[in-house]
């Protein structure tokens, strides 16, 4: 485990990050491979970091980054003088992929109208591993299924709109969508997304069905734990007090 700190926030960096090479494998090879592979890493620690920086603007503490195969992940404490509201969760799960979104398409455009041009290869597979997990892995983790941040931003819009029901609507939304996703993925064969989308909503189907409140009790008491603000993020299965939110790429 290597670890950093970034502006203050403290970063970890697996060893077993070196896996995302796999996803260079066939279009690149050597020392190209390698710079693929800095580059994915590059975009996906900035994905956490625009987690990370949202969260201590709205006054998160306790806030750690931690990198590992096939991505990363951003804990921390929501506050307990200021408890974020569901909209600022929100928007600290949606700035990681808003960040890669921008920075990596930003790199597209400037690429693909030759104001940037690629000396060499090695470059040429740095910026397209940057693009890739920025841009694209970016966009797709807005969708909302499973662990990833799009189920995330589902689960705190429903909580400040529909707090009673956000588990069960959150739930059945992740499913239908990664069924759908698997079946895309499956039609344009993009085995690998489809896996991952599989592995994801089978995972979903796992976990126990959550279970409308009573209307007595809902919004009448303080949130279950200490670190969600009210309403708290999922009412009917808030995080247990000694686990920060985590939002994995």
């Amino acid at each position: 485990m290597l670890p950093l700190r970034i502006f203050g926030i403290p970063v970890r960096i697996n060893w077993s990050v070196a896996i995302l090479a796999i996803l260079g494998i066939g279009v690149y090879d050597g020392f190209a491979l390698v710079m693929f592979t800095f580059g994915v890493v590059a975009a996906v620690l900035l994905h956490e970091l625009g987690h990370a920086f949202t969260a201590r603007r709205f006054g998160g503490s306790d806030i750690m980054v931690t990198l590992y195969a096939f991505g990363g992940l951003t804990t921390f404490q929501p506050g307990v003088e200021r408890p974020m509201s569901s909209f600022r969760l929100f928007l600290v799960a949606a700035a990681g992929s808003a960040t890669g979104i921008i920075t990596g398409g930003a790199l597209f455009l400037l690429i693909r109208n030759d104001v940037l041009t690629p000396r060499n290869v090695d470059i040429e597979a740095l910026a397209w591993g940057f693009i890739l997990a920025g841009l694209i892995w970016g966009a797709l983790n807005w969708l909302p299924i499973g662990p990833l941040d799009g189920a995330h931003m589902l689960r705190h819009f429903l909580a400040a709109t529909v707090p009673s029901r956000a588990a069960s609507i959150a739930r059945t939304v992740s499913i239908i969508v990664g069924a759908a996703t698997v079946i895309v993925a499956i039609s344009l064969d993009q085995l690998f997304l489809a896996v991952i989308a599989g592995v994801m909503t089978v995972s979903t189907l796992s976990e126990p069905a959550p279970a409308s409140r009573p209307r007595a009790e809902r919004g009448d008491s303080a949130p279950d734990d200490d670190e969600e603000s009210d309403p708290p993020v999922v009412p009917e299965d808030p995080p247990a007090a000694d686990g920060p939110p985590v939002f994995p790429i």
